[in-house]
C-alpha cells in the first residue's frame, strides 16, 4: 500500500464507524432519558396570574390531568369564588427591544406573513407580507373571500391596485416579526386558517370604545401607523425614535361590578405603545394620551401591562422556569416611574425547563467527544444567545457559555485523554505506526472515536515470542520487538500446496 494511503483509508473507515457509534450512543442516551422521565413525578398543576376588572391580581391554580379544576386566591392566600374571579381583564404583553447583537438572516414564510380580515360583507382577507430580511419591508395584500381574486395592496401611501414599489412599502425590522410577531411590531395577529370569513367578520363587529380587528397598528421605523383594512387607509399616529412594541388593551375599572350588573362589562380599549423608557397609552374613545415612565428594572424586560383607574399602572415581569417553578414580579408604579408597591411570586408549573449547565452536561453525555462539545460551546451556543437576545455580543455570549459549560467540557476532555492513552498503549503493544495520528483521532472524537478505532480493523492474537518472550502480534513474519522470524506452524497433514 502506498505510504500516503497507509493511514488515510483506515482513518476514513474509523471516522465512518465513529459516526455510527455516536448515532447509536445518542439513541441509547435519549431512550434512557425518556424512560427515566416517566418515573419522575410531575404534578398536574399550573399557577398563573389573572386580573379582575378593577386591576386586582389573583393567582389562578389549575389542577388535574386536563386542568379541569380551577381555584382562585388573592396574593395573601384568601380564596376567591370562581364566579367573581372569572370576570377578568386581560393584561397585554409588551415586549422589550431586541438585542443589538441579535441577527436575522431570513425569516421563514410562516413568520413573514400575518393574516387579518376586514368587516365588509363578504370580507376581504388581508395579509401583511414581509421580505424576511432584518432591514426589510412589507406591504398588505387583500383577496376576496369568495372569488379568491386579489383586490389590491396597501402601502405607505394607502390603497393601490398594483404591487407597491420598495419605497412605498413599510420598513419593518424582521427581528420584530420572528416567531409570529414575538417582539410586537403589530398590534394584533389573527391568522385565518380554518375559519369561515363571514362568521369571523360578523363576530368581531366592534362596539362603543372598542378598536376594530380590521384596524392594525404597525411600527414602521420611527413611526406608528394605523392601517384601517376596511376603509383601506393609512394614518400616522406617532413619530418618535425608540418605538419598541405595540398592543391593544383595556383600562381597569374603578371597582368590580356587583352581581346585579353586567357580568362581563364592556371596557374601552386603548393602544399601548411601548418605547425604550416609557409606555404611551392612546385612548381610542376620548383620544387622550397618557404616559407612564418605566422603572429601571423593567426597561430591558418584557412584561404584562395594565393601566389602573387611579392613574397608576401595574406590570408583571416573568423569570425563567426552573425546577417546576417560575417567578413573577408585580410592580405598581405612578406616571413618573416611581414604584409604590412590589410583590414577588413563586408559582408552580408543569413545565421543567433545564438550566444551561444541565443542557451542557446532557450534551456531553449524549455525545462525549471534545470536538463536538468545543464547537457547541464556542460556536453554536453563543450564536443562539446572541440571536435570542441573551447576550449583546459574541464575546459576552462566549463568556456566559463558558461559565456553565467549562466543567462538562473539562470532564469530556479528561475522558478523551484517558482513551487516547489507551490508544497509544495499544499501538505500542501491536507495534503499529502512525501512533500520533490515531491518538489525536481518539482525543478529538472521544468515546465514538475510540469505538471507531477499535473496530476499524481486526486485531491479531499476541502470543509470546519464542526468541525474546515479548507478546507480539502474529500478523507479520517477524517479532516487532527483537526482529526474530517466527517459526512456521507445525504441519497437521491437511495442508494443500499449489
Amino acid at each position: 500500500m502506498p505510504k500516503r494511503n497507509a493511514v488515510v483509508q483506515p482513518v476514513l473507515l474509523a471516522v465512518s464507524l465513529a459516526i455510527g457509534a455516536g448515532a447509536v450512543w445518542i439513541v441509547v442516551v435519549t431512550w434512557c432519558q425518556i424512560i427515566g422521565s416517566q418515573f419522575i413525578p410531575r404534578p398536574d398543576v399550573y399557577d398563573s396570574v389573572d386580573y379582575q376588572v378593577d386591576g386586582t391580581p389573583l393567582i389562578r391554580t389549575r389542577e388535574g390531568r386536563h386542568y379541569y379544576a380551577e381555584t382562585y386566591r388573592t396574593l395573601d392566600g384568601e380564596s376567591v369564588p370562581s364566579e367573581e374571579a372569572r370576570r377578568g381583564l386581560p393584561a397585554p404583553r409588551l415586549y422589550g427591544p431586541p438585542s443589538g447583537g441579535m441577527r436575522v438572516a431570513r425569516l421563514e414564510w410562516h413568520a413573514r406573513m400575518l393574516g387579518y380580515t376586514d368587516l365588509r360583507e363578504p370580507p376581504t382577507l388581508w395579509y401583511f407580507v414581509h421580505t424576511g430580511r432584518q432591514r426589510g419591508r412589507g406591504y398588505f395584500v387583500g383577496y376576496d373571500s369568495e372569488t379568491k381574486s386579489c383586490v389590491g395592496y396597501i402601502g405607505q401611501d394607502g390603497f393601490r391596485p398594483d404591487l407597491p414599489p420598495a419605497e412605498d412599502c413599510f420598513p419593518v425590522d424582521a427581528r420584530r416579526l420572528g416567531y409570529q410577531n414575538t417582539y410586537g411590531a403589530v398590534s394584533h395577529f389573527d391568522y385565518l386558517a380554518g375559519r369561515q370569513p363571514q362568521w369571523y367578520s360578523r363576530a368581531l363587529r366592534p362596539g362603543p370604545g372598542e378598536i376594530a380587528k380590521s384596524t392594525v397598528h404597525l411600527i414602521s421605523g420611527d413611526r406608528l401607523v394605523e392601517v384601517d383594512l376596511e376603509e383601506r387607509t393609512v394614518r400616522e399616529v406617532v413619530t418618535s425614535p425608540g418605538l419598541v412594541s405595540v398592543k391593544t388593551g383595556c383600562r381597569a375599572l374603578g371597582e368590580v361590578p356587583s352581581e346585579e350588573e353586567e357580568r362581563f362589562p364592556r371596557l374601552a380599549e386603548s393602544v399601548l405603545l411601548r418605547m425604550v423608557d416609557r409606555v404611551v397609552v392612546l385612548d381610542a374613545l376620548s383620544g387622550e394620551r397618557r404616559e407612564y415612565q418605566l422603572p429601571g428594572p423593567l426597561r430591558s424586560r418584557f412584561f404584562d401591562f395594565l393601566e389602573l383607574a387611579d392613574g397608576t399602572a401595574m406590570a408583571a415581569a416573568f423569570d425563567p422556569v426552573a425546577h417546576g417553578h417560575y417567578g413573577v414580579s408585580l410592580h405598581w408604579f405612578d406616571s413618573s416611574g416611581v414604584v409604590v408597591r412590589r410583590e414577588d411570586l413563586r408559582l408552580r408549573t408543569t413545565e421543567r425547563h433545564q438550566s444551561p449547565a444541565t443542557k451542557a452536561w446532557l450534551l456531553a453525555l449524549s455525545l462525549p467527544a471534545p470536538i463536538a462539545t468545543v464547537v457547541e460551546a464556542t460556536v453554536f451556543e453563543p450564536r443562539r444567545l446572541v440571536r435570542s437576545g441573551g447576550a449583546s455580543s459574541y464575546s459576552d455570549a462566549l463568556a456566559k457559555t463558558w461559565s456553565y459549560s467549562w466543567l462538562s467540557l473539562t470532564m469530556t476532555c479528561l475522558v478523551a485523554i484517558g482513551l487516547s492513552w489507551v490508544c497509544r498503549r495499544r499501538q505500542r503493544e501491536h507495534g503499529e505506526g502512525w501512533t500520533g495520528v490515531w491518538v489525536a483521532f481518539v482525543f478529538l472524537f472521544g468515546v465514538p472515536g475510540f469505538a471507531g478505532y477499535l473496530f476499524h480493523r481486526t486485531w491479531a492474537a499476541r502470543p509470546a515470542c519464542p526468541a525474546c518472550g515479548e507478546e507480539a502480534p502474529r500478523d507479520r513474519e517477524s517479532c516487532f520487538a527483537c526482529g526474530a522470524d517466527f517459526p512456521e506452524p507445525a504441519r497437521k497433514g491437511i495442508e494443500v500446496f499449489a
